[in-house]
This record gives C-alpha cells, sequence and structure tokens, in this order.
C-alpha cells in the first residue's frame, strides 16, 4: 500500500490538521523486525501496525466504489476482497474492472491469491 497517497487521502477525509499531522508521524515510524526491513523507507505502510487497517481502508474506499458504480458487491477486509458473481463471465469481467481500478491506485492484484 503505498504510503503517501494513503495520507493524501486522510487529508481529504479529516479536516483537522493536528490528527493529520500525527498520523504522518505515526504511519512514517521506523517498524522493527524483519518484515518491517522489507519495506523501503517511505514506499508502502508497516504491516502490523495498528494504523495499517485504518489507512488500508481509506486508501481502498475508491476501489470499493468503482466496483459498485459497476454493479457489484465488494466484501473486503484489509487488502483482502471477494465479489460474488453467477457465472465465469461475471468473473472475468470482475477481474478486469478490478485490475483496473487498482491501477488507477497504483496497485495490482496478486495472481498466486485469485480463485
Amino acid at each position: 500500500m503505498p504510503r503517501w497517497p494513503a495520507l493524501t487521502r486522510l487529508r481529504a477525509v479529516v479536516p483537522d490538521p493536528e490528527i493529520c499531522q500525527l498520523m504522518h508521524q505515526l504511519v512514517n515510524r521506523r517498524g522493527v523486525g524483519p518484515a518491517a526491513r522489507r519495506i523501503r523507507s517511505g514506499r508502502g505502510l508497516y504491516q502490523g501496525s495498528v494504523l495499517s487497517p485504518v489507512m488500508t481502508n481509506l486508501y481502498l474506499d475508491a476501489f470499493d466504489r468503482d466496483l459498485l458504480r459497476s454493479g457489484y458487491r465488494v466484501l473486503r477486509c484489509s487488502d483482502d476482497f471477494a465479489v460474488p458473481v453467477a457465472t465465469h463471465s461475471q468473473g472475468d469481467r470482475v477481474l478486469e474492472l478490478a485490475a483496473q481500478a487498482l491501477a488507477r491506485l497504483g496497485l495490482e492484484l496478486n495472481e498466486a491469491k485469485r480463485s
């Protein structure tokens, strides 16, 4: 999850600059442990941070809205999602729409997790 666009989204929905500044400081704190060492500074949200789910949900709200506007319901928990469909062709269409919506956010589908 790209950190800077997520913080930009936060500033768009939270009017209090002090809260935004605090969130900025917390999100940019260096993580600890092996997982934190794998993330380049400034690039992504640290997994395991208590703020990661909040920031992920804020950032992926646009993804949810894109699929809802296309007539699909989205079941999402953090960065995992499912979209119920009745046919394979609907499933193919959802995958195409999801890939496009995620690309607009600078993200991509994890092919290993598709089913």
